[in-house]
């Protein structure tokens, strides 16, 4: 990467959901750029589920499948390692990455329905997390737990069934072979301190050895009048087109976000075009 941009890391960011994830990246001082091989960091939305045949496993009744977006991943995700740049996957793009690098998932899961506790392997710290899913992730022996909870009381795979698991539930891996960061929580949708671990746990996993913030940059907040936004564009109208997107895409998500949990259960949702509720959305 350019030293030019070693202060003010450049996220390309790709899948669903991007105006929740770049409000999120744009808060803690990160560029975003939609220009791939200008990428400091790769991050890999949430979505419909993995495809079992990726690990090897039949789909089981309940499990939603997108198979399009598989592909679309692994064309994200191989060109990543191609390039040594990192790449960081939240909740269903936490769980392709961790398929992409030989691990399974548990296809059916309880006890992870809106925010619970999670605890940090090394350090012991407890931070509670909005960490919505139905499947859960089984890391191959390359990947190393980074955080884990004690949530589900039931696990299904393709081809067995643990009732009352011993074993905790994985909720952070991180793989170093492939510098692939599996993280299953929601941090665009929470607040701290699940969001500052997140970032913490970004920087401490890439920044700290690429030089990331090596001068001080700040980071937007609600109010700012965006004059100092880093924005990655090639002229002055990119950037003021950018802002009135942005200005119309902060209030947009403001007045919708708090639309996509379900007041019953507390449960985080993708909408459709409709408004309905997407099965097996995380």
């Amino acid at each position: 990467m350019s030293e030019e941009y070693k202060t003010a890391p450049r996220v390309f960011i790709f899948g669903p959901g991007h105006m929740a994830y770049m409000l999120m990246f744009l808060e803690y001082g990160y560029k975003i750029t939609h220009e791939f091989w200008e990428a400091d960091l790769v991050c890999l939305t949430g979505g419909a589920d993995v495809h079992p045949k990726l690990y090897g496993e039949r789909i089981l009744v309940g499990t939603h499948a997108d198979i399009e977006r598989d592909r679309r991943d692994g064309l994200i995700y191989h060109e990543a390692i191609e390039q040594n740049i990192p790449i960081v996957g939240i909740c269903r793009g936490g769980q392709f990455l961790n398929v992409m690098n030989g691990g399974k998932m548990w296809q059916d899961v309880d006890g992870h329905a809106g925010s619970h506790d999670m605890t940090v392997v090394e350090t012991g710290q407890v931070i509670e997390v909005t960490s919505t899913h139905h499947q859960m992730m089984i890391p191959s022996a390359k990947g190393i737990i980074v955080a884990t909870a004690t949530k589900s009381t039931k696990r299904k795979a393709g081809n067995k069934e643990v009732i009352n698991p011993k074993d905790p539930d994985i909720e952070v891996v991180f793989y170093p072979e492939t510098d692939s960061l599996c993280f299953q929580p929601h941090p665009e949708f929470a607040k701290e301190p699940c969001r500052d671990y997140f970032f913490e746990l970004l920087y401490a996993t890439f920044g700290e050895t690429r030089g990331w913030f090596e001068d001080e940059v700040e980071g937007i907040t609600e109010g700012d009048d965006l004059d100092d936004v880093p924005f990655d564009a090639d002229d002055d109208k990119d950037v003021e087109d950018f802002k009135e997107r942005f200005k119309r895409m902060e209030a947009l998500a403001k007045e919708n976000l708090g639309n996509m949990m379900d007041p019953e259960t507390g449960e985080w949702v993708t909408l459709d075009a409709n408004g309905n509720a997407i099965e097996g959305s995380c």
